[in-house]
């Protein structure tokens, strides 16, 4: 995978986890969602009517410059309460129209107060799920101001090097797409004037209840929803809709924004894909593990996903097999699904040989996998370079790793092949056991503190 695709996606998903992780719980008041009733305000007066005291004096107090009385507000909210209850005609003076606009100045210190970030989670659960979707399919890549930002965030003192990498990504992710657009331009107009003609009622009426307007569905979404199986999808939408996970209901968990998988799950999921991701964060006592299950449904959603398509990547089977894997060497994979969810879905081949192979020299698969997932992930050729390096610089891998398992790191070492042979004559006149130390010390060290490289040592 390109350099710049793999840190991009990195960094999408280190947003997305920082966004589940938020307290959520703060934007409530008496299981009132905050931010939708202040967006609500800020939209028409008149949902003053909606305001309990309880809510009324909870934001006041927020008010550390006092700049309006309480009673004032509360005139005002039944003022709106006789418009809606009896239809009463309001017009607002300036006075109380000012004291109104001081109310939601107050009301949105509140909620800076809480998190800033909880004001805008579902603005940036979107635009997280918006590139994650451009990312994977063919659509041109320009929302450069939030990039930019989420890529500030995930590491200020690196922001260049990693903008550079990652604007280098997308130049050549949205050529290629000019490109191909360019060559089938009249083709792909005229299939998408066709096919928003001829879906059927029933999945409409379906994909109607995920709040998307059906116009504005991608070309691509609308041929393969013309092409489906109404039956299929019908049965498929009355198993995720239900109410709780250990009946395999998903629906609820999904991110409301994130629509196109909710429609992707109708078409490229199977009843058995379904029940397989929920059995198998299907605890002793019967209960799902909803946190888990939430955290793979938004961020690595293809593990749901089982039929063959030229959009959305099936990793179904992948996923089945590396949590099997996880499970059999009773690896913590609730831990592992919420630091790297990625790891999940990735190539349970590719997997299977690399932890195969280090075993065959002595290393242990648990080991491997708690101390180097992101290079299993990322860069497998890399941990079967190092343990061929160690064994050709004569280190007992088996007896190496036995006792101390931060020598795992050496693993992930990167230009072991070249800090290998500097340590030999660092140590030429030392016994083995020495040199295993200094092996242990220094190059552990290296790696720790992401030194890639040493300097030269001359002879």
């Amino acid at each position: 995978m390109n350099e710049g695709k793999e840190l991009f996606i990195e960094i999408i998903d280190a947003k997305l986890h920082y966004l589940d992780n938020l307290d959520k719980k703060a934007l409530y008041f008496d299981d009132i969602n905050l931010v939708v009733l202040y967006n609500k305000l800020l939209n028409s007066y008149d949902e003053l009517a909606s305001f309990s005291d309880a809510l009324i004096n909870y934001i006041l107090s927020y008010d550390l410059k006092q700049r309006i009385k309480e009673e004032d507000i509360k005139h005002i909210r039944d003022l709106f309460i006789g418009k809606k209850q009896y239809h009463l005609n309001v017009k607002l003076s300036n006075k109380f129209a000012n004291i109104v606009k001081n109310f939601l100045t107050i009301f949105k210190d509140m909620l800076d107060a809480t998190n800033p970030d909880l004001v805008d989670v579902e603005s940036e659960y979107y635009n997280c799920q918006k590139l994650y979707h451009k990312i994977m399919t063919s659509e041109v890549i320009t929302e450069f101001s939030y990039i930019e930002k989420i890529v500030r965030d995930y590491n200020p003192q690196e922001f260049d090097i990693n903008m550079l990498k990652i604007m280098q990504y997308i130049n050549d992710h949205n050529i290629f797409i000019l490109r191909v657009a360019n060559q089938n331009s009249e083709e792909d107009i005229e299939i998408s004037y066709t096919h928003r003609q001829t879906v059927n009622k029933r999945i409409r009426e379906i994909i109607d209840k995920f709040n998307v307007n059906y116009r504005e569905l991608p070309s691509y979404i609308i041929t393969e929803l013309r092409k489906a199986n109404v039956e299929g999808i019908t049965n498929l939408y009355d198993l995720i809709r239900r109410n709780k996970a250990e009946d395999y209901g998903i629906l609820h968990l999904i991110n409301r924004e994130n629509y196109l998988f909710k429609i992707a799950i109708l078409l490229y999921a199977t009843p058995d894909s379904i029940r397989g991701v929920v059995d198998s964060l299907r605890l002793s006592n019967g209960a799902v593990d909803i946190p888990s299950l939430k955290m793979l449904l938004n961020n690595v959603g293809t593990c749901i996903l089982e039929k063959e398509n030229g959009y959305f990547h099936p990793k179904f089977k992948d996923y089945i097999t590396n949590i099997s894997l996880l499970k059999k060497l009773k690896v913590n994979y609730r831990s592992l699904i919420k630091k790297n969810p990625l790891f999940l879905i990735s190539n349970s081949d590719i997997i299977n040989y690399t932890l195969h192979y280090l075993e065959m020299y002595g290393a242990n698969k648990v080991q491997i996998v708690n101390k180097c997932y992101k290079s299993l992930l990322l860069n497998p050729e890399l941990l079967i370079d190092n343990i061929d390096v160690l064994r050709e610089n004569g280190v007992d891998v088996g007896l190496y790793f036995e006792d101390i398992v931060q020598n795992y790191a050496l693993l992930k070492c990167v230009h072991l092949n070249e800090k290998l042979p500097l340590i030999k004559k660092m140590s030429k006149d030392q016994d083995y056991i020495d040199y295993t130390k200094l092996l242990i010390g220094v190059i552990y060290q290296n790696a720790k503190l992401e030194r890639p490289i040493w300097g030269d040592i001359n002879d």
